[in-house]
């Protein structure tokens, strides 16, 4: 996801609450890196193992992670532009954001615990 691209020094900053989280972007990026890793490594895996997944569940789990973990890294950067300092209603669409991100990872649990069913079925 472009390691190479980020500055080491920009920062992200999410307030939750009474809980004021900085992070680097570096680790964020690092982060998403090794998700998509892993999320990658368990579907070529399932590929070989042939245990066929719903070509409909992957590419809709593949797309939304995908765009929102880019928007979850991108949007603090415009809003920094944009606006003078930080813009606090961020924090509210950087929730969202990644709301919506844990909640895709559930159809990637589904989309394998369906695809282990049906072969099991077939054993």
């Amino acid at each position: 996801m472009g390691i190479l691209l980020i500055d080491y020094d920009k920062t992200v900053d999410v307030n939750v609450h009474d809980t004021y989280y900085v992070m680097q972007a570096y680790v964020m990026n690092l982060f998403s890196t090794v998700v998509f890793l892993v999320i990658g490594i368990v579907y070529w895996s399932f590929g070989k193992m042939k245990i066929e997944l719903n070509p409909i569940l992957t590419k809709l789990h593949t797309i939304i992670t995908i765009v929102f973990v880019v928007l979850l890294i991108v949007i603090p950067e415009i809003s920094k532009l944009f606006f003078d300092g930080f813009y606090y209603g961020i924090n509210a669409i950087l929730f969202v954001l990644g709301l919506i991100i844990i909640v895709t990872q559930f159809i990637f649990i589904a989309n394998i615990l369906r695809g282990i069913f049906l072969k099991l079925k077939n054993i």
